[in-house]
């Protein structure tokens, strides 16, 4: 194997880790189950954990509560009544956008994500955004299946790697865009080469493209990163992609 094929082997997600996260998953479930006059909400696995990018250096825990679509309480209703339930059960709650993080000991955290379901399929759903007080539609389903379904999951683990060595400011789902945005088309299928091809992307284009949420056109992601965090990612992969070796990218 080569370099950053070693690189990923040693970020393996032990049984311990994958079980640690289960039994949280299952203590929050009990916390927000039952009592309510719509109906119990479905919880399902999000972020790294569900689209099987965790990295063993740093990874965290989303958990999606979604609430029937059937009733006229609104989600900013539900997500206050999930902030709520959590608080009282003596929890740490830090609104962060849509979701509500829960810190741990040792920097580790989990983001409660609530939601209010558009119909019986479960697939869409609206978020509230508390930073900017407004609904947002989207599905994390969706999210999920890109990610699933790009073949380049080992890519974003590496960039993963390269954000925290470099104290890159980029949030996971805009740089998974970035990532299938950068290899859309691409026939090299080195690990080495695709990566370097996303240094590029962020180096050459990042800071003017534009990235779409894949579950609803109408949600402009880099629009949400302000213009001199754009240019901050951009000097990163600038002068990643000036180095000679991989062992100072990742």
């Amino acid at each position: 194997m080569g370099y950053l094929e070693d690189v990923l082997a040693a970020q393996q997600v032990t049984q311990a880790d994958t079980r640690r996260l289960q039994v949280i998953r299952d203590q929050i479930q009990q916390i927000l189950m039952g009592g309510w006059k719509t109906g119990d909400p479905r919880f399902y696995y999000g972020g790294s954990y569900a689209k099987r990018t965790m990295i063993r250096e740093s990874f965290d825990l989303d958990l999606v509560v979604y609430f029937p679509p059937s009733t006229q309480y609104s989600v900013k209703d539900f997500y206050q009544a999930v902030e709520k339930r959590l608080r009282a059960d003596g929890r740490t709650v830090n609104r962060h956008n849509v979701a509500l993080r829960l810190p741990y000991k040792g920097g580790f955290h989990v983001d409660v994500v609530p939601g209010k379901a558009v119909d019986r399929s479960y697939k869409f759903a609206n978020l509230y955004s508390a930073e900017r007080d407004t609904t947002k539609r989207t599905s994390i389903k969706v999210h999920i299946d890109q990610v699933r379904g790009s073949g380049h999951q080992d890519v974003i683990k590496l960039m993963k790697l390269w954000r925290l060595k470099h104290n890159v400011a980029i949030g996971s789902f805009p740089l998974e865009i970035a990532v299938i945005r950068a290899l859309k088309g691409f026939r090299k299928d080195t690990l080495a080469d695709r990566t370097y091809v996303v240094l590029e992307f962020l180096r050459d284009q990042f800071a003017t493209a534009r990235l779409v949420d894949p579950a609803n056109s109408n949600n402009i992601v880099s629009d949400e990163i302000p213009r001199g965090t754009k240019l901050a990612i951009q000097s990163a992969a600038r002068k990643s992609c000036d180095q000679q070796y991989w062992k100072e990218i990742v």
